[in-house]
This record gives C-alpha cells, sequence and structure tokens, in this order.
C-alpha cells in the first residue's frame, strides 16, 4: 500500500478539520453575506483542485500508485478517489498538460481560471501539443478569466486553438 506518512497535524487535516466546520457556519452566515462567501469557496476549491493537479503529477512519475495493487493511475484514482472513469482521465490530463503550460499552472494556483477552463486547456494540449497551446496562452488565459466555462470552449474554436489546429 502506498505511504499516507504522518498526516496527524497536517495540512490536510487542518483543511478537513475546516471542511467539516463549514456547514454549521453556513447556516448561520448572514444571508446578505451568503453570496460572496459561497464564491470564496468555489475559489477554495479550485485551489485545492490546482493543488491536487500538482500532486498528482508527481503521484504519477513516481508510480506508487502501483504499490496499491492499481495497474494506471486513472484505475487508482476511480478506486481509491472515487471518481468516475472521465473524471479520473480528466484529472490526470490536466496534471500531465500542466507541467508544459507553466501560465495556466499559475492561473489555476491562484485561482484565476477555473477548473473547467483549465479542463478545457489541457484536453486542447493533449490533442494539439502543448508546445502549440503555449503560442497562445497568454491570450487564451486572459479570455478564460473573463468568460463562463460554457461559452469558453465555442469561443476558442474561434479564437488562437482555432488557428493552432488547422495549422497543424
Amino acid at each position: 500500500m502506498a505511504a499516507s506518512g504522518d498526516r496527524h497535524g497536517s495540512p490536510i487535516r487542518q483543511v478537513k478539520d475546516l471542511i467539516g466546520r463549514l456547514p454549521a457556519w453556513i447556516r448561520d452566515v448572514d444571508d446578505s453575506e451568503l453570496g460572496e462567501e459561497l464564491v470564496e469557496i468555489r475559489e477554495s476549491i479550485v485551489q485545492l483542485e490546482a493543488a491536487f493537479a500538482d500532486g498528482l503529477r508527481r503521484f504519477d512519475k513516481s508510480g506508487e500508485y502501483r504499490a496499491d495493487g492499481a495497474v494506471s493511475l486513472i484505475d487508482w484514482l476511480r478506486w481509491k478517489a472515487k471518481l468516475s472513469g472521465g473524471a479520473a482521465m480528466e484529472r490526470v490530463t490536466i496534471a500531465r498538460q500542466l507541467e508544459q503550460l507553466p501560465q495556466t499552472r499559475q492561473a489555476f494556483a491562484s485561482g484565476d481560471v477555473g477548473y473547467q477552463h483549465v479542463a478545457m486547456l489541457a484536453r486542447t494540449a493533449e490533442k494539439v501539443g502543448a508546445t502549440a497551446v503555449q503560442g497562445e496562452e497568454t491570450n487564451l488565459l486572459k479570455a478564460a478569466e473573463s468568460m463562463d466555462p460554457g461559452v469558453f470552449p465555442r469561443s476558442r474554436r474561434r479564437s488562437s486553438i482555432a488557428s493552432i489546429t488547422r495549422r497543424r
């Protein structure tokens, strides 16, 4: 089994404790403040996903998932993290592609772009190559910062990514 280390007092334990207190806190927040607090929760989730992606990239490279008997990282995530196959594959794609997309990695870690934006950029990098996306990364991130994730994929088809894919 993959080593879990001493988790007593770890930052993960502290985060889990805070998350455990959130439901009661949300019940007590004034309605006039609730919207902003919910946005901050979402931003925190994005930052946690970014940290997860960084850890997952390292775990992938180490191959430690095999110590638990998993054949692949995706299988390990399905089993241990209780993710669907699609969700596991998406997280692995993000983890692997972010290493080659430093601006996206930074924007994700700071919460400037959302998970869905990053997933779209990672899938695109996997499809056309990270080098091609790197050349347009600044423009794509600028668009992602101001666009709804549902609009961003349609917009990117008319944008820099469309020109990248036509060149390939």
